[in-house]
Parts: structure tokens; C-alpha cells; sequence
């Protein structure tokens, strides 16, 4: 298991992947269901490189490029609209004299993503981009576990409650993820391997959404995740809240 002796604020690029690749083929954090469950993930992960030895923060986006909802489609799949995202970050040294915040989103991605890669991913810009301490409270932003909630002594049992729900909706297999430059980068330099254990890396091109929420007459929000039957009209103001939304089928 990947561990560094003393905490860090910054690692290498070889590390970094390492790392990455172990938090991405974490089962247990439901990648696979995008639809929500980004804090709880963040969450867990931010705990997990933390006990690796690295000091991690948060990236947050809660707003599209028009002011509207972040829009991400991954490859293979559905177009996925989010009110609010956050993964976590960590300053890797990218060459001997330049290091930068890369973001941790295995979501997402297949490898850690500059703010440009992640913000252009999620349809945002990337001063919209908010990159904190994991426990400060990014701008625009009412806590630092959700968009209005903070840690406290019960949010590890929380993110896991949560996240368990979410494994039983996802789908099976592999997950597609895009390719990142750090992955691509590592593998040139570092002999990594181009794809993981519980995903793989696809370069698909979309055309661009409209940034509006649709009538939210046809949605409904999955109130415990652990039921997929339990489901109730949900209202705008809500889905702000919740950071995602769910077409009815």
C-alpha cells in the first residue's frame, strides 16, 4: 500500500498516479454512479490521502459557463447535470521547478486533471473553480462536506451510508472515464498502465449541451438511495441543493 513517511504538501508525478489509480479502484466509493455522491467520495478520498501521507484539498464548481448547471456527459453514457461538483486536489510537481493543484476526480477522469481539464469536463470556467483547504469553506459555498453542510463527527458513517446506496444503482463493469494529460504523460515516462481495475479510458466527443435545467415536471430525486422504487417530484430550489437531478423513467 502506497504510504509516505512524513505528511507532504506536494507530491511527483509517478506518485501522484499511484495514488490516483489506488483511491479509482476503490469499489466501495460507487464511481460508477455519477449522478450524485461526489462529497461523500471526496470525502473518503481526502481521508484516504491524508493517511497516505499527503495533505489534500477540495476543488469546487457550482456553477456552468452561462451561470447555469454543470454539465458533464461522460463517454457511453447520458448527459449528467450537476448544480455543484467537488473532487480532491493535490499539488503535484509536474518538473523540476513547476508545481501545480491537480484534481483527484476518478469520476471523471483517468489520471489526475488540471483545473483547465476538469473545469472544460464539467462545462465551466475555470475561475469558477474554487481550490481550498479540504476543511475551509470554498466561495459561494455554505459548508465544506456539501454546498450547505460541514464535517462533523458522524460524516464518516455518513459518506459510507451514502456510497453504499449508490452501489447497488450503478452500473456494472468497467466505467468509461476520459483520458487525462498526466495519464498520458506517466505512461510515456513512467511505464503506468494505460487503464484500471474497475475502469477504463475512452476519448469521446459530444456536442454541447444546453446549460437550462428542463421542466423539472419530469424529474424526481431518489430520496433513500437505497431504494430505487422511492422516488417524489422534487422542486427546483431542492435540486439546487441536492446537486443533481434524475430524468423520470
Amino acid at each position: 500500500m502506497l504510504h509516505i513517511e512524513e505528511k507532504q504538501d506536494s507530491i511527483d508525478l509517478k506518485t501522484a498516479i499511484e495514488l490516483f489509480d489506488r483511491l479509482a479502484d476503490m469499489e466501495d466509493l460507487a464511481f460508477g454512479y455519477k449522478r450524485d455522491g461526489c462529497y461523500a467520495r471526496a470525502h473518503i478520498m481526502c481521508n484516504t490521502i491524508f493517511e497516505s501521507g499527503v495533505i489534500p484539498k477540495k476543488a469546487w464548481a457550482k456553477e456552468g459557463s452561462n451561470g447555469g448547471f454543470l454539465n458533464f456527459h461522460p463517454p457511453k453514457s447520458e448527459l449528467i447535470q450537476w448544480s455543484w461538483h467537488v473532487a480532491p486536489v493535490i499539488p503535484v510537481n509536474i518538473s523540476n521547478d513547476k508545481t501545480i493543484d491537480m484534481i483527484f476526480d476518478p469520476a471523471i477522469f483517468d489520471g489526475p486533471a488540471t483545473s483547465e481539464e476538469w473545469s472544460k469536463a464539467i462545462s465551466t470556467d475555470v475561475d469558477k473553480v474554487h481550490i481550498v483547504n479540504s476543511t475551509e469553506i470554498a466561495t459561494g459555498f455554505r459548508g465544506n462536506y456539501t454546498k450547505g453542510t460541514s464535517i462533523d463527527l458522524d460524516t464518516n458513517d455518513e459518506a459510507k451510508r451514502t456510497l453504499e446506496g449508490y452501489k447497488k444503482l450503478q452500473d456494472e463493469g468497467q466505467r468509461s472515464v476520459l483520458p487525462s494529460q498526466t495519464r498520458q504523460q506517466a505512461i510515456e515516462e513512467h511505464q503506468v498502465p494505460e487503464n484500471g481495475k474497475t475502469w477504463i479510458s475512452e476519448n469521446v466527443e459530444h456536442n454541447e449541451p444546453n446549460d437550462v435545467l428542463p421542466d423539472q415536471s419530469r424529474f424526481t430525486a431518489i430520496v433513500k438511495p437505497t431504494d430505487k422504487n422511492n422516488r417524489i417530484p422534487i422542486s427546483s430550489d431542492r435540486i439546487k441543493e441536492l446537486g443533481t437531478y434524475i430524468p423520470f423513467k
